[in-house]
């Protein structure tokens, strides 16, 4: 997992955190007893999987439009 962040950090590609996160992810879901945790598990991989896919798509979404909101542009003020 640090490897994969760290590669992340470094090459400035997300892809790489993710990739180092699979297979954690996949053994917490394989290890999890409790049936809430269990599906918490399932839907962190779930989330872990779809992520992957868009970051491989090139994908940009944007929240604000997905959920019907509008989009705010915040003024920026610059010290001196």
């Amino acid at each position: 997992m640090a490897v994969g962040a760290i590669a992340g950090i470094v090459t400035r590609e997300p892809l790489w955190a993710v990739a180092g996160l699979t297979p954690i992810t996949i053994y917490e879901v394989y290890r999890t007893e409790g049936e809430s945790t269990r599906w918490a598990s399932r839907v962190l991989l779930i989330a872990l999987v779809l992520e992957g896919v868009l970051l491989l798509l090139n994908a940009d979404v944007n929240l604000a439009t997905l959920l019907g909101r509008e989009v705010r542009q915040w003024p920026v003020t610059r010290c001196p």
